[in-house]
């Protein structure tokens, strides 16, 4: 196997040797960049005696340069590797929520990888306002079970549908990459994309309604989702009970939440959807 410090100089040579060429091609990017840290890659690779590549996978995000080692599929003695050194402070807008372990961060999520790509004495992660912390530490806690579990689980799923969607909010404001709360994310994504007339019961329209409550704004992945939806079932006239469709959508524009005996008003997913349909 090739001495690390025989990879820095020939990757060192590399970057001169693309430079004066001219040449800027995204592999040379990568690789000169992947030996600015030679320590954090030797960390995240786990392997001292493996290939080189062995057991990585790397990012998909064109602004990820690091390689990501699948956590799942680690042996506990190398999660724990990951779980020790550097830690990162996480907060939700300007309140402190939890400490992480960097190079764990550095494994699981692409927007700490550019963070730390622009920052490499990163210290701190800030999140929106609203987020939440409860999700956040359920997120850290799984994070921390990584290093004294025998089998690493995925993301596990909250008690509730509200509190799946809000663990699937956090996940994504942290860049976790999906692969580890897809069990979670597949399952409502694929509830409200495929969303037909029949299906409209009490049970999607709080669905409805806590995606429309969790919103951060009209790009929130879910909302953008539900109400391109529920706009192609209203062009189609698949509307299921007309009746319970009516109190949903066509009452005047108002914020609403659940009321058992009045149905649900969700005033910003009727905006949207009435929007859609006259596109």
């Amino acid at each position: 196997m090739t001495p690390l410090s025989s990879k820095h100089s020939s990757t060192a040579s590399e970057k001169s040797s693309t430079a004066s060429t001219g040449r800027n091609t995204s592999s040379s990017i990568a690789r000169s960049n992947a030996a600015k840290d030679l320590k954090l890659w030797d960390i995240m690779r786990m392997y001292s005696e493996a290939p080189p590549t062995a057991g990585i996978i790397w990012a998909l995000p064109k602004t990820s340069i690091y390689p990501v080692v699948d956590v799942l599929e680690l042996s506990l003695r190398e999660r724990k590797r990951l779980c020790a050194g550097p830690r990162v402070e996480v907060f939700e807008g300007n309140s402190h929520v939890a400490t992480v372990p960097l190079h764990l961060m550095l494994s699981v999520s692409s927007k700490t990888r550019d963070m730390y790509h622009q920052k490499p004495d990163l210290a701190e992660i800030h999140l929106p306002q609203g987020i939440e912390a409860a999700p956040i530490k359920h997120i850290v806690s799984w994070l921390d079970s990584t290093g004294r579990l025998a089998k690493c689980p995925n993301l596990p799923e909250g008690q509730t549908p509200k509190q799946d969607l809000m663990i699937c909010r956090a996940a994504m404001a942290l860049g976790l990459e999906r692969h580890y709360y897809e069990n979670i994310f597949g399952l409502y994504w694929t509830r409200f994309a495929t969303l037909r007339g029949c299906q409209l019961n009490r049970e999607i329209y709080q669905n409805i309604a806590d995606v429309e409550a969790l919103a951060l704004d009209e790009n929130d992945v879910f909302f953008a989702c539900v109400v391109k939806r529920l706009a192609e079932l209203r062009r189609a006239g698949d509307m299921g009970d007309k009746a319970v469709w009516v109190k949903l959508f066509c009452a005047p524009l108002e914020v609403g939440r659940c009321n058992a005996e009045d149905g649900w008003r969700c005033g910003q997913a009727q905006e949207h959807v009435l929007r859609g349909t006259n596109e």
